[in-house]
């Protein structure tokens, strides 16, 4: 797990949350991962470069007719799986995709839908 870019990725090996000892979340050193132009930056310089980056493969793409780096449709799908593992949760149960409800389940699961 990841928060984002540069910052530690972890691992936890063994059952989510044990409190055994030995199951405890390590971090995991991925150096190469963390460069940019083979040289390390600060968080918020790797975050300036990896955003004009993407407004670059939005605006002027380096092959033509290439999809963006992140497109709505992109963002759109990860939302959609964010508000199903909510709708998981508030049900106790599976859902399946695409959503039926497109409503948001956090508004839903307040009002006590």
């Amino acid at each position: 797990m990841r928060r984002s870019v540069a910052t530690v990725m972890f691992i936890h090996r063994g059952e989510f949350m044990t409190p055994v000892e030995e199951h405890q979340w390590e971090p995991v050193s991925l150096p190469e991962e963390d460069k940019i132009a083979g040289q390390h930056l600060q968080t918020i310089d790797i975050n300036q470069v990896l955003q004009s980056r993407i407004i670059h493969s939005l605006l002027a793409p380096d092959i033509p007719d290439a999809p963006p780096i992140s497109s709505g449709r992109d963002g759109r799908a990860a939302l959609e799986m964010i508000h199903g593992s909510w709708e998981s949760h508030r049900r106790g149960a599976r859902v399946e995709f695409p959503l039926k409800d497109r409503t948001h389940p956090l508004q839903r699961w307040r009002d006590g839908a």
